[in-house]
């Protein structure tokens, strides 16, 4: 019985997979910048940046407090009079609403550098992209050199041993071999590289690499629409800065003004005035 329930235990150990180490899934770029744009750490702080910008708004109206001041005593005669006194200091009118537009135009400005932080980005994750396809592209070019100067330095090889070649071209053919190789592992080397920024860029815990695709090099091209230009989040959040910065000192020249003081007061006078 002892037998059978030890050889059931070892063949359930046997069959269970175990973990796969050194596994790296592969995805789209597409998917990529799904991915990032859910798990990207910066471009999280960047929306929670807009939220406290939406909150401070709601809180940016600071009323002080309301001062109460009561006495009791003989004011007038042996009687004892009671005095109350409310104080309520507002700022100037114009402090209001200087600040409730400082507010709304800080909200603008969060939106527009969180626009800004997810088109960088989507700009690094392509960059990303298209290096790691060359880096591919590249790969099998060097792949074939290593197969071809291979062979000729097998050739070579043989040649010299039967007189029909020089010690300068086996010499010459391994030098090339060698210059193949080392470009081949400085270009695994690379991979690697860009492999670990795209992991940083997806905050994977999980090694990810991109599938390998054609490589078709970038065309550069002049923007011919000012429009694209005015549209561009970067553009906008450098000036949403500078609205925000004259409407503060907006905000500041309208707390220069006096304040308001709204008051009530009464008191008792009892006996022979």
């Amino acid at each position: 019985m002892r037998c059978i329930r030890f050889i059931t235990l070892l063949l359930s150990i046997l069959l269970v997979p175990g973990p796969h180490y050194g596994q790296t899934r592969s995805i789209t770029i597409d998917d990529a910048v799904r991915m990032a744009l859910e798990q990207n750490p910066g471009l999280k702080a960047a929306a929670l940046e807009t939220s406290a910008a939406e909150y401070q708004k709601r809180t940016s109206v600071d009323i002080p407090k309301t001062q109460v001041m009561w006495m009791s005593g003989q004011f007038n005669s042996n009687n004892k009079d009671n005095s109350i006194t409310l104080t309520q200091s507002l700022p100037f009118p114009t402090v209001f609403s200087s600040q409730s537009k400082l507010g709304e135009q800080r909200i603008e400005s969060s939106r527009f550098r969180e626009a800004a932080a997810r088109n960088e980005l989507i700009y690094q994750l392509k960059l990303v992209h298209q290096t790691l396809q060359y880096l591919y592209a590249r790969e099998r070019l060097l792949k074939s050199q290593d197969s071809l100067f291979a062979e000729l330095v097998r050739t070579t090889s043989l040649q010299l041993s039967t007189g029909e070649g020089t010690l300068l071209q086996k010499t010459a053919a391994e030098t090339r071999y060698n210059d193949v190789k080392n470009q081949l592992r400085q270009n695994m080397s690379d991979q690697l590289t860009y492999n670990a920024q795209l992991k940083v860029l997806l905050n994977s815990p999980e090694d990810i690499t991109l599938s390998k695709e054609p490589f078709v090099p970038l065309a550069t091209t002049l923007l011919q629409d000012s429009s694209q230009v005015a549209d561009n989040p970067q553009l906008a959040l450098q000036q949403s800065l500078r609205t925000v910065a004259l409407q503060e000192k907006r905000v500041e020249s309208n707390r220069a003004f006096p304040d308001l003081t709204l008051g009530y007061f009464n008191q008792t006078i009892i006996g022979i005035q």
